[in-house]
């Protein structure tokens, strides 16, 4: 349809040129005394011309074209200006544009097979133009229910997302917890190698220490061999030594200097072999001169060095030495 400039259409057939209704914007004569498009000024050679479709005043010139504007009840064709002529152009190239994008047609085709400006061709490019926009719309229609479909599913994908996140927020969670506790077991994974390399320190420093023990036990018992052999010594070269005891009868004396004077010859602490030259000697009966003068020098140095206790205790080993022998 052809749209001029807001006119109403008139539905007039049949009717006079000057019988038909004027266009609501309608130019007066009186009001007019120039081309409103060339700007000549009217006279008795110029006349004023109204354009049917515009209701503006031209000159002959500027106003000889002529078409059919049914819409507005001009079956006929009347004047219409170059300006609304140039607009009908321009709105048969959009149509014949349409209808090469809708119907598939080539608007180059229509154009050299369709007279050039003419009602009928005009007519046509409507027509077609109508039926391409039909289809159109049913195109559109198809189109918004695909779209409505397309809508839907788009809705229960936005759901599934909506879900799949909070799984994968979810998950994430678990995987933090995860890393966590996987960081605190590689801390006691090494807190157990530590302890691990602690235990076989003190393994190796006990099996040292076991080792130092052993070494010392052997080490003590060559000692003890040692000192049993020294003290064997010592017993047989104080049986052995030279010297002459008093009788045994002489150890009753009661004068202390006498007991002085033969103990002088003993000299220093006494030890074992003194214990166990007296047991002997008393066991023996003191029939040796040179083991008697030895146990009664060991006597003395016991009564005058030695305290009461222990002279005691030293005079009950001597008698149970002398009761097993």
């Amino acid at each position: 349809m052809i749209m001029s400039g807001g006119f109403k259409p008139h539905e007039i057939v049949g009717a006079d040129e000057r019988d038909i209704e004027k266009p609501a914007y309608w130019v007066p004569d009186d009001e007019v005394t120039a081309c409103m498009q060339c700007n000549a000024t009217f006279n008795l050679g110029k006349w004023k011309h109204h354009c049917r479709a515009c209701g503006k005043v031209f000159c002959a010139d500027c106003s000889s074209t002529r078409l059919r504007l049914p819409d507005m009840g001009y079956n006929d064709k009347v004047r219409v200006c170059e300006e609304k002529m140039r607009l009908i152009e321009r709105f048969k190239a959009f149509l014949l544009e349409v209808e090469s994008e809708v119907l598939g047609g080539s608007a180059d085709t229509h154009a050299d097979c369709a007279p050039p400006s003419t009602d009928d061709s005009f007519d046509l490019m409507l027509r077609q133009s109508e039926a391409g926009f039909k289809n159109v719309k049913q195109s559109v229609q198809r189109m918004e229910q695909q779209s409505q479909h397309y809508q839907i599913q788009i809705r229960k994908l936005e759901e599934d997302r909506l879900a799949r996140e909070a799984q994968i927020h979810q998950l994430n969670g678990q995987l933090r917890q995860a890393k966590a506790d996987q960081a605190a077991l590689q801390q006691v994974q090494i807190e157990r190698d530590s302890l691990r390399n602690e235990t076989e320190e003190q393994r190796r420093l006990l099996a040292d220490y076991q080792r130092q023990i052993e070494a010392l036990k052997q080490r003590c018992y060559v000692l003890e061999n040692e000192q049993k052999e020294k003290r064997a010594q010592a017993a047989s070269s104080a049986s052995s030594a030279s010297g002459r005891v008093s009788p045994f009868p002489s150890w009753g004396s009661h004068d202390p200097h006498q007991r002085q004077r033969q103990a002088e010859p003993m000299s220093g602490p006494s030890t074992a072999a003194d214990s166990f030259a007296i047991s002997y000697t008393l066991a023996d009966g003191l029939e040796d001169p040179l083991r008697s003068e030895r146990s009664r020098t060991t006597l003395c140095r016991f009564f005058f060095c030695c305290t009461r206790r222990s002279r005691q205790a030293l005079f009950n080993r001597i008698t149970q030495s002398c009761a097993i022998q």
